[in-house]
């Protein structure tokens, strides 16, 4: 079992107090079996809110499934962190932070898909903006402070990590 850590970096931004996704987010990911190395062909989703239970219905995780190749048993959970889904910039005009953590068995995490659900709150006001595209620059104007508030230029990569 592998831990992994999701880490975002924004490496341009202007009047941000944090970076989050609801604790309801549908994950999309792209996944590799690091049994047999077969990169399954379609996206993944899994959720917090959704738990689905393995072999022989012993326990619980937020994806499970078997390799159509090797039969190999795969699941991913999500494990709880201290401010989930979040990551706080505080104003900078950059920052870089663990956004999520995930329970890897048999399975490799080969790609995050960023949907449009992910939120920002202005650094001044704490106005929250939802349903952002991070996948492009992103915009908008805090009405409560007179200031523009903007996302641009991020990455995410994946950190092992001990649990």
């Amino acid at each position: 079992m592998t831990f992994v850590e999701l880490v975002l970096e924004v490496s341009e931004c202007e009047n941000v107090g944090n970076v989050s996704l609801p604790r309801d987010y549908e994950w999309a990911f792209s996944i590799m079996c690091t049994q047999c190395h077969h990169t399954h062909d379609k996206r993944i989703y899994l959720s917090q809110n959704t738990l689905v239970p393995g072999k022989n219905d012993r326990s619980e995780f937020h994806f499970y499934m078997k390799c159509k190749e090797c039969k190999y048993d795969q699941s991913i959970s999500i494990l709880p962190k201290g401010s989930p889904y979040s990551l706080d910039v505080s104003g900078a005009s950059k920052a870089k932070g663990g956004l999520a953590r995930f329970e890897c068995r048999h399975v490799e995490i080969k790609t995050w898909h960023m949907e449009d659900n992910i939120h920002a709150t202005g650094f001044e006001s704490s106005t929250v903006f939802e349903h952002i595209d991070l996948n492009d620059c992103w915009c908008d104007f805090d009405e409560k402070t007179g200031n523009n508030v903007m996302i641009e230029a991020t990455q995410h990569s994946w950190k092992s990590v001990k649990e």
